[in-house]
């Protein structure tokens, strides 16, 4: 074994350095990117908007027909059944959400998602609908061990209206709470206290 030379040594040593201060701030800036988008997001619903900046000079979305989506045909990933979304979406308290495998924001958001789920399922339906196979979802599904009820549109088309994703809808007693159209932040405390009032009123 030969010893180290002492210049080795030291540009291993600063190297070490170099990695540790990247990484806490590139963590750091992470953090604030995720704060920021949580403020921007709680935001935009509280004042009534429907779209992620970001997409306003791309799209307009305005909505869909929920008379529409309740009747269409959805395969339960877990179950394998299909059944008409009316029969799913039966609670006066829903929050639904449409995605697909390899959307980046719905990939990125649904572990905020999982965390709301796990809060107030007891309260609130949930129903994260994608136009992908049901193979795919339930493989998804495994691979980041998600407790959400995934469904999928068994004609495999999202219902009109339906051009952003992610897009979701929280109803509370029958009433929309806000519809949004981008990226949600569904694990921020002001997003928790939100939806709680909604709840206890």
């Amino acid at each position: 074994i030969f010893p180290m030379k002492p210049l080795f040594k030291n540009l291993i040593y600063f190297a070490l350095i170099g990695a540790a201060v990247f990484f806490f701030f590139r963590t750091k800036s992470k953090n604030q990117l995720h704060e920021n988008g949580a403020a921007e997001f709680m935001t935009n619903i509280k004042a009534g908007v429907k779209n992620q900046a970001g997409f306003a000079n791309f799209y307009s979305f305005d909505g869909y027909n929920m008379e529409e989506l309740k009747a269409k045909e959805v395969i339960d990933v877990t179950s394998n059944k299909t059944m008409l979304l009316k029969d799913v979406l039966m609670k006066e308290n829903l929050f639904i959400n449409f995605w697909f495998k390899g959307c980046h924001g719905c990939e990125a958001e649904m572990p905020d998602v999982e965390q709301f789920y796990t809060k107030d399922k007891q309260q609130i339906q949930f129903a994260i609908l994608s136009n992908d196979s049901p193979e795919a979802v339930r493989k998804y599904v495994a691979q980041n061990n998600f407790t959400l009820p995934f469904y999928v549109f068994k004609d495999g088309d999202f219902p009109s209206g339906i051009n952003i994703f992610p897009t979701s809808h929280l109803i509370v007693k029958n009433k929309t709470a806000f519809e949004y159209a981008g990226m949600g932040y569904y694990v921020s405390p002001i997003f928790g206290n939100y939806v709680d009032s909604l709840l206890a009123k």
